[in-house]
């Protein structure tokens, strides 16, 4: 396929081309906001989410623990 004549008012679309295009944006904006990304500031924000999955991991696993303790103690009554 032919390219449009880049001296009219249209260019023509090429998907790969405007990939190409947004994913070097992406980069260059990634490389600038990189001390940002290695702020100590970033890294607590990680490590508080991290810990508040482990939190609710835990949460689970007490609750299931309780299910399984009740079950048993129903059974012993029955």
């Amino acid at each position: 396929m032919t390219k449009a004549d880049h001296t009219g008012p249209f260019k023509e679309f090429v998907f790969e081309d405007w990939l190409r295009d947004s994913v070097e944006g992406v980069c260059e904006e990634l490389k600038s906001a990189q001390k940002e990304f290695n702020s100590e500031n970033f890294r607590k924000h990680l490590r508080d989410a991290s810990k508040e999955q482990l939190l609710v991991v835990r949460e689970f696993i007490d609750k299931a623990i309780d299910y399984i303790d009740k079950q048993e103690t129903g059974e012993k009554k029955a």
